[in-house]
């Protein structure tokens, strides 16, 4: 159970562009923290900034809890009714980080119906 929890977030990440560029640039930005002490002071402030942005992107989408919950649930609301127009109708707010785990369950379900055709 704890590997498919983990295997969805991984697929709702790379999904959610945001999420994924938050914990790039957070990778990125602690990966030059051990240079910092040897080099200029440019490189702190672009390791520092790199870190700024990334916690705020990953604030932002709330690490990508929320494209995590609405994949699963949109997921297993398409295995039980096959409806992707009551799916998307479920969705209480539809913001970016929704639609992509909507979206994500929609293509994963092979229905015929895309959700361009449903808005």
């Amino acid at each position: 159970m704890k590997t498919r929890i983990i295997e969805d977030y991984l697929k709702c990440v790379y999904a959610n562009k945001t999420t994924l560029a938050g914990y790039l640039s957070l990778a990125a930005g602690l990966s030059m923290t051990p240079f910092i002490e040897s080099q200029p002071m440019c490189l702190g402030v672009l390791s520092a900034t790199g870190i700024s942005a990334s916690l705020g992107l990953l604030g932002i989408t709330k690490l990508g809890i929320e494209t995590l919950e609405t994949y699963r649930d949109t997921r297993k609301y398409l295995e039980q009714f096959n409806d992707v127009r009551t799916a998307y109708e479920q969705i209480k707010y539809k913001n970016y980080c929704t639609m992509v785990g909507l979206r994500l369950a929609i293509k994963e379900s092979n229905l015929k119906r895309s959700l361009e055709e449903v808005k």
